[in-house]
């Protein structure tokens, strides 16, 4: 069949007046797709642009390499019920076939994108590759819109935990069965649909009972091994433990199969339509010398399981900020709850990067966010408590965003301390935002302070400022990390440095009788803040 271009356009001018278009594959519909889709669709509103996206059905990999291919992370059908979801004005599916497998990037650009009416703009993803042979089209089409002063951009990519966020990376990720890692770059768990089909009837009879779930041969599967996942019936969730793998202790057919054991449930589903979210890996699949070994290892997985549910239930958090990579709120999270979590680190060069606050509040329990983007969230959030002027919180109370500030009760907490050991003078180092927190507290404590700045330029005298301070005197470090300063040498003062495991800054004060805290026990303490203000932990 023909690759029709008056059809397609016919279609696409269905949207009427100025529009721009977005065009990919977005398989897995990703956080970079998510974010790629965002930013397009904040464009198009600023500049009063109707919005088009553009995908392909099959993808290019299952058109070449066939429907047993097992690639793709979601199906057709639920990549289109997630995009249906972005706010898109209209949605238009490219059949990919061999007309369109043949067609070079130039006549693809001239006769289906240059050619729709109305448009202005542009909107490509990081790795845009287009037509036969792929070959400099995005060079190609940067000239050729440019002639036709058609705005293009190319959007970069989007890191997580420092590593940019892909449909590839996401395919190797579950293979290697990495879940809780494809649950972070997708912005949700894995999950697949099937058909549940009579199995060999072993597992009700001997071991305990299974639903054998049918998938479509060209989505791509975990890799082999037991998993904690939810099975949805009648949309409904229910606990599970699935085994993916040829049941080795059981039949010699080498034959993968999928067996899910819904925990405390005993219905027939037999044909029924299911999904199976997945949660975590358990265990590898392996061989058992026989059935009783193998039921008691599945008696076991089933207890872990239970257990994990009642410890950890759906505890998943992220710090959102940049250059973020020393963090150390997982551990310090950890080991506060003593569990393990999910915690992702969202590092964004740029604000424009950040995830909407709809996916955050979906994904995470529990947001943190450091510097500098304490202020950034301000104006989307339905509250704001604790400090007006910069939160570091996010708290997600059933359709409310709550913005907190744990930096504001932990730094009051120190501050007391430091003023109950007799502190007289305060100086703070630095004008960001926590300089002026720090500022808002102690004029709230009716304590006297002076601020040295790069702004005011006393921070450049410190030296002459601090010297011969003693005890009675709190330098407090708010600069960046990076920042080196002066201090004198002849001074006894008390030095409480914001930033931790800062070893430069520890280095200052060996040659004096400086006393010198770092700022581990105030992260603590915003921890435990935020987690009381997640209903995680008490106080």
């Amino acid at each position: 069949m023909n690759l029709n271009i008056t059809s397609i356009l016919s279609n696409l001018c269905e949207v009427a007046g100025p529009c721009g278009v977005v065009i990919g594959n977005f398989d897995g519909v990703h956080l970079g797709h998510q974010k790629l889709i965002k930013n397009f669709l904040n464009y198009c509103e600023i500049n009063g642009l109707k919005s088009i996206l553009i995908t392909f059905s099959p993808h290019p990999y299952i058109y070449f390499n066939g429907k047993s291919s097992k690639y793709l992370i979601t199906s057709h059908m639920s990549k289109m019920n997630i995009l249906l979801q972005q706010g898109i004005n209209k949605i238009v599916v490219l059949d990919f076939n061999k007309d369109l497998q043949e067609m070079p990037a130039e006549k693809f650009i001239d006769e289906v994108l240059l050619s729709i009416s109305g448009l202005k703009l542009i909107y490509l993803g990081h790795d845009f590759k287009i037509g036969k042979g792929k070959k400099d089209s995005l060079f190609t089409l940067k000239q050729k819109a440019k002639e036709r002063e058609i705005e293009v951009i190319s959007e970069e990519p989007l890191l997580v935990s420092g590593e940019v966020v892909g449909s590839s990376s996401i395919r190797q990720m579950l293979t290697d069965g990495l879940i809780p890692e494809v649950s972070s770059k997708l912005g949700r768990n894995f999950c697949f649909h099937g058909v549940v089909e009579r199995g060999r009837g072993i597992g009700s009879k001997k071991l305990v009972a299974t639903a054998n779930i049918l998938v479509a041969p060209e989505k791509i599967i975990p890799k082999s091994g037991v998993y904690a996942t939810k099975l949805y019936v009648g949309g409904k969730p229910f606990l599970s433990l699935t085994n993916i793998g040829v049941n080795p202790s059981v039949t010699s057919e080498n034959k993968q199969c999928i067996e899910v054991h819904v925990l405390d449930f005993s219905e027939m589903i037999y044909d029924e339509q299911v999904s199976v979210e997945f949660l975590y890996r358990v265990r590898d699949e392996k061989k058992f010398q026989n059935i009783s070994k193998l039921k008691e290892q599945i008696l076991q997985d089933i207890s872990f399981v239970k257990s994990q549910q009642r410890e950890s239930g759906s505890t998943r958090m992220a710090l959102v900020g940049k250059d973020i990579k020393h963090s150390l709120s997982q551990s310090i999270y950890e080991n506060l709850l003593d569990q393990t979590l999910t915690y992702d680190l969202l590092d964004y060069e740029r604000e424009e990067l950040i995830l909407p606050l709809n996916i955050l509040k979906k994904t995470y329990c529990g947001v943190s966010i450091t510097s500098p983007y304490k202020k950034y969230f301000l104006n989307m959030v339905n509250e704001v408590k604790d400090y007006p002027f910069a939160i570091n919180t996010l708290v997600f109370d059933g359709d409310k965003v709550i913005g907190r500030n744990s930096d504001f009760h932990a730094v009051r907490d120190i501050l007391k301390e430091y003023r109950d050991r007799e502190v007289q003078n305060f100086y703070i180092l630095g004008d960001g935002v926590m300089s002026e927190l720090t500022q808002n507290i102690l004029e709230s404590m009716d304590c006297s302070f002076e601020v040295l700045s790069r702004n005011n330029k006393k921070i450049f005298n410190t030296k002459t400022i601090l010297s011969n301070k003693g005890s009675s005197t709190l330098v407090i470090n708010c600069c960046a990390r990076s920042y080196e300063f002066a201090l004198p040498v002849g001074a006894s003062f008390l030095f409480w440095d914001m930033n931790y495991k800062q070893e430069q800054h520890k280095q200052l004060f060996h040659s004096t009788s400086v006393i010198y805290e770092d700022g581990e026990r105030l992260l603590a303490l915003q921890a435990k803040y935020a987690l009381s203000f997640w209903n995680i932990r008490e106080l």
